[in-house]
């Protein structure tokens, strides 16, 4: 069986944390808890056999976030006893504070960012952030990172974020200073910049290797990525709200932990509904900042340089593209293009782009084919 992202290994560790430290603040020993629950059991079914409702062993894999014959930290019934003493909803069992909401994105999104990269970002001698030098967090995300291919395009997405989180044109320059690092072509430049920009299908892995070389500039990606969060930390919560909470709340078979597994968390990162989100959140001037010094630097890369007037991109231009945009969609969303379609955007012309955009719509048609085929 083809390994895939777990997101669910991190989740059920800090599930059994809380679960520990609620036993150890109310109760003497974890015996103790147990014979609560036992006794407890016995009243409401009026039992006297000597099975427990948890035994030893059960609660011991739980408070470790280890799954046993189950790809569930815990049965319904065991949810439900949890809930119950320790008089807790659904939500606060499984995800706890918001800010253990936050974490639980942070590592999710560190997962999706790495999806491409052999890196493990957690690297305490590069960072004094309490986050990213957690060991505990270092090993989990070892165990639970694999490449999804279906996650490309979210990790580009939200790259692209990170990037632009700080309002701060140095470090526009830095980031450019990655990619020209990587690049001795202007053209091949170019082209992977679009893939970046538009299609987001770039393998970003020579990206996070140029990070993680030394410790300045890891630390420039840790304060660009705590910058995103902070920045959106109430849509995240919001998004989270409207989307995984409204999941663990709703109604149908199967335990609680079951509508929230590790397939659920995938499509979700991978949906429309997140790379909606993603584009809501994007800061547009940095964007637009980063468009033009990108296309100034791509003419510097090497001899390749046909000397076009680019001319300028700004919010007014991007706009009318946005708007544009939506009204192709708005005709064709019910409709199959299989042929390239021109469209007259300011992007294009300010980029140069249009004949590389069209060969990568047509390879993009070439490969859904392909995949529909399958």
């Amino acid at each position: 069986m083809e390994e895939i992202m777990d997101f669910t290994k991190y989740l059920y560790v800090m599930i059994g944390s809380r679960l520990e430290k609620k036993i150890d603040e109310l109760y003497k020993t974890k015996t103790e808890f147990l014979k609560k629950l036992d006794d407890d059991d016995k009243k409401k079914n009026k039992r006297e056999y000597s099975d427990l409702p948890i035994t030893n062993s059960a609660l011991s894999n739980i408070i470790r976030g280890k799954t046993v014959n189950s790809p569930y930290l815990m049965s319904q019934k065991q949810f439900n006893l949890f809930s119950k003493e320790f008089n807790l909803t659904s939500q606060e069992l499984i995800f706890g504070s918001d800010s253990e909401i936050i974490n639980f994105i942070k590592f999710s999104f560190l997962l999706i960012l790495f999806n491409d990269s052999d890196i493990n970002p957690y690297m305490d001698n590069f960072s004094s952030d309490d986050f990213f030098s957690n060991e505990l967090n270092r090993k989990l995300f070892k165990d639970s990172l694999n490449n999804d291919e279906i996650l490309r395009r979210a990790s580009n997405k939200l790259l692209l974020n990170i990037i632009l989180a700080i309002n701060d044109e140095k470090k526009i320059d830095f980031y450019l200073e990655v990619f020209k690092h990587h690049y001795n072509d202007s053209l091949e430049f170019s082209i992977d910049f679009a893939r970046f920009f538009f299609s987001n299908k770039l393998d970003t892995n020579f990206l996070f290797d140029y990070l993680s070389s030394s410790k300045y500039n890891y630390q420039i990606f840790v304060e660009s990525f705590n910058t995103f969060i902070d920045t959106n930390r109430t849509a995240l919560l919001e998004f989270y709200n409207k989307n995984i909470d409204k999941k663990i709340n709703e109604e149908c078979k199967g335990s609680t932990l079951s509508k929230i597994d590790n397939n659920y968390f995938i499509n979700l990162f991978s949906s429309s509904l997140f790379l909606d989100f993603l584009d809501q959140t994007l800061n547009d001037e940095q964007f637009i900042l980063f468009l033009q010094k990108a296309t100034q630097e791509g003419k510097k890369i090497s001899f390749y340089n046909n000397n076009h007037n680019l001319g300028y991109y700004d919010k007014e231009k991007l706009e009318e593209d946005i708007k544009q945009l939506q009204m192709f969609y708005g005709d064709n969303r019910d409709n199959n293009i299989h042929t390239p379609v021109e469209l007259n955007l300011h992007i294009l012309h300010f980029l140069n782009f249009r004949k590389i955009l069209e060969n990568q719509l047509i390879e993009v048609d070439k490969e859904n084919d392909s995949n529909s085929q399958k």
